[in-house]
């Protein structure tokens, strides 16, 4: 008898079985009637018979278990692997964005340069243009001579811009700067921008002024001191306003 025969001949023992068995009840449908519970001689036969086909079957469904179980977790991995790619996309982003607003920094700033025209004998000191001038002038008269060559008395905006200029200067000489407190004891401004003064490096050794008779700022010896407005000093002038 083939395999085939067998297990067809076991379904349909299986099938009169139940047929045998089932009869209608008055109250809850259906019951099974066995009039004879002890095994009968198919019984061993057909669970051998069909003994393969229900280990071929558990080994296909252990089987298609784990290959869910491997889908499972290529998706889980996919979707790491997605995660890491939006953050690294990400942090791209922020990159690029970064770079376009530097350029865009860079273009107005070049846009401004390219209006900005320098007066002519004033150089390049970091990243603003300066005259050094040494003819000794009084403090108001050093800031119309700077008027005249197209610029206006100097203010310093950082150590860095300090240092640069203290580099070309004099070192016993004193240097007016566009810097005073006439208007208001301790407040000083800019006459180029009129803003008050961010940058100031006083000298260790400056003295107090209680009489508010010392209202100019000059440069000596790599540090910022007041003085008496109408002291004949060097000066520098600047090419912009902005300071």
């Amino acid at each position: 008898m083939s395999e085939f025969e067998t297990n067809l001949l076991c379904l349909l023992a299986a099938w009169s079985l139940w047929n045998g068995c089932v009869a209608e009840d008055q109250h809850s449908g259906y019951v099974c009637l066995i009039d004879d519970p002890k095994p009968n001689q198919y019984d061993n036969f057909c669970i051998a018979a069909l003994q393969p086909l229900l280990d071929q079957i558990t080994r296909r469904l252990d089987k298609g278990n784990t290959q869910v179980d491997i889908l499972v977790g290529q998706q889980a991995k996919l979707e790491s692997q997605l995660e890491k790619v939006l953050e690294v996309q990400k942090i791209i982003n922020n990159q690029l964005q970064a770079v376009l607003e530097a350029q865009q920094a860079a273009l107005v700033e070049t846009r401004n340069m390219m209006k900005f025209k320098v007066p002519s004998n004033f150089e390049q000191i970091g990243s603003r243009y300066f005259l050094i001038v040494e003819r000794r002038q009084d403090w108001s008269s050093a800031e119309i001579v700077c008027l005249r060559m197209g610029g206006y008395l100097a203010s310093i905006q950082s150590l860095e811009e300090l240092t640069a200029i203290n580099a070309k200067l004099k070192g016993s000489s004193a240097y007016w700067l566009g810097i005073n407190d006439q208007l208001k004891e301790g407040h000083y401004i800019s006459v180029a921008s009129n803003k008050t003064a961010e940058f100031l490096d006083w000298s260790p050794s400056l003295s107090g002024d209680e009489q508010h008779t010392q209202n100019c700022v000059y440069l000596l010896e790599g540090f910022m001191s007041y003085f008496h407005c109408d002291f004949p000093a060097y000066f520098i002038c600047q090419a912009d306003k902005e300071i």
